[in-house]
C-alpha cells in the first residue's frame, strides 16, 4: 500500500493526519516507494495545498513528518528520478531534499 500522492491538486486537509494514522496502523509500509521512488516523506516534504482550508497546512506536513519517522521511514532513501519542484533538485533522499529546501525536518 502506497502512502505517497502523486495526484495533482491540494491534498493537505484537516484529516490527513488521522488518514495517515490510519494506514499506518494498518499495515502501510512508511518506507513504501511509488515506481520513482518516491515515499511518503518525499511527498511531505513537497506538500501542496498550504492553506488547508483554514490555515495550518505547515503544520499538518511537520505532524505527517514526525509520525511517518516514528513508524520507521527512511529518510535514506534515495528517489530514483528528479524533482520538477525544488529546483530540479537531483534524485535525492528525503534527509537531502529537506537540506536543499531549507527545512529542517527531518535528519538523514
Amino acid at each position: 500500500m502506497s502512502l505517497f500522492c502523486d495526484g495533482g491538486g491540494d491534498y493537505i486537509t484537516p484529516d490527513l493526519l488521522s488518514d495517515l494514522r490510519f494506514l499506518l496502523d494498518r499495515g502501510a509500509d512508511a518506507c513504501a516507494a511509488d515506481a520513482a521512488g518516491r515515499t511518503a516523506l518525499h511527498a511531505a516534504l513537497l506538500g501542496r495545498g498550504g492553506d488547508c482550508g483554514g490555515g495550518g497546512g505547515d503544520a499538518i506536513l511537520w505532524s505527517c513528518l514526525e509520525l511517518l519517522m516514528e513508524r520507521g521511514a527512511d529518510p535514506r532513501i534515495r528517489c530514483r528520478v528528479e524533482f520538477a519542484n525544488g529546483g530540479g533538485e537531483a534524485k535525492l533522499t528525503p534527509a537531502g531534499l529537506a537540506e536543499r529546501l531549507g527545512k529542517r525536518y527531518i535528519a538523514g
